[in-house]
């Protein structure tokens, strides 16, 4: 459902207020990330609208499960007077959260594998002990095949890309985009399953917002929307 005129705005930050998140302009927002004399602009700014009404509400169960005043430092650092993000908001706790989980030390203790190799009585010829360095080739098969295959080499991002490029690692930038909480399109092309290689208005917003929200990490005075050199180098240091 589209979200137009300020009584519906309203509602949109009664709601807000009553699951404890603060209240955007998301309308202000919208507008202002899109170019007006695109042909585009209205259907943006609706896409930009319902994509904050979707990240709203899966932030209304999230906070429900964090640690009172844990979201707290996200809601500040998203916050721009009244026009803060929803989805940056969303991908910031989610940032949050992976840090945490990855430096937490690991509670399972590593238990070395055992194995035990019987010899049967009354054997001719075979001694009752087994130096431990000899493995039955069997076992010997099952330890190769039980060992993990080498992870995939990472390909950084190398070049910028901006508005209108047709490349490759759009594509790349816009799965990223998707699965770190800032995603570029509720349906269609750029949205999950679904990327493209065009750079199109939706992938310059999602960006941006992905910069906003990241302002501080990726040092960057203000939100461009474009692929740059220091957006890059940040997204490369996140990457797996």
């Amino acid at each position: 459902m589209r979200l137009v005129g300020s009584v519906v705005l309203l509602l949109f930050s009664l709601n807000a207020s009553a699951a404890g998140l603060p209240s955007f302009d998301i309308k202000a927002l919208c507008s202002s990330t899109v170019d007006d004399e695109s042909p585009s602009a209205k259907v943006d700014i609706e896409e930009c609208i319902d994509n904050e009404v979707v990240a709203r509400d899966a932030l209304k169960l999230r906070l429900a499960t964090l640690a009172e005043g844990k979201g707290q430092k996200c809601i500040s650092s998203v916050s721009e007077g009244h026009t803060g993000s929803y989805l940056a908001l969303l991908g910031c706790i989610g940032t949050s959260d992976r840090v945490e989980t990855e430096a937490a030390p690991s509670a399972t203790p590593k238990v070395e594998p055992t194995t035990v190799v019987s010899v049967p009585p009354h054997s001719e010829g075979v001694s009752a002990a087994v130096k431990p360095s000899a493995k039955p080739s069997s076992l010997a098969a099952t330890d190769q095949a039980s060992k993990p295959a080498s992870a995939p080499k990472r390909v950084p991002f190398d070049h910028d890309v901006g508005l209108h490029s047709d490349d490759p690692d759009v594509k790349r930038l816009q799965i990223f985009l998707n699965t770190h909480g800032f995603p570029v399109s509720s349906d269609g092309p750029g949205s999950p399953g679904n990327e493209v290689e065009h750079f199109g208005p939706s992938t310059k917003v999602a960006l941006e917002k992905f910069q906003k929200a990241h302002s501080m990490e990726i040092t960057m005075p203000a939100a461009t929307g474009r692929f740059d050199a220091v957006t890059r180098r940040y997204i490369n240091a996140l990457q797996p």
